[in-house]
């Protein structure tokens, strides 16, 4: 258990550290308006409140985006065989 709550306070300082930096390049702007529809002020978080899938714990976390996604599929974007 020890080991755990170690594990997921790294995973809570990766996804603090990851926000702030989502919340600074935006109000920045420092991809031009590129993060303009991202709402940071409405994050989803959870917590994996136990363990799972054979001693995996961590976090997940959501953000929404009301910008259009073009959802085409596109060859290109994918490693050839």
């Amino acid at each position: 258990m020890e080991d755990r709550k170690v594990k997921l306070e790294q995973c809570r300082t990766v996804y603090q550290q990851f926000l702030s930096r989502l919340i600074k390049d935006k109000e920045e702007m420092t991809y031009d308006d590129a993060l303009e529809f991202l709402e940071l002020d409405k994050v989803y978080k959870h917590e994996l409140g136990r363990y799972s899938m054979s001693g995996v714990t961590g976090l997940y976390f959501m953000i929404n985006s009301d910008e259009p996604l073009d959802l085409q599929f596109d060859e290109l974007q994918w490693e050839q065989e």
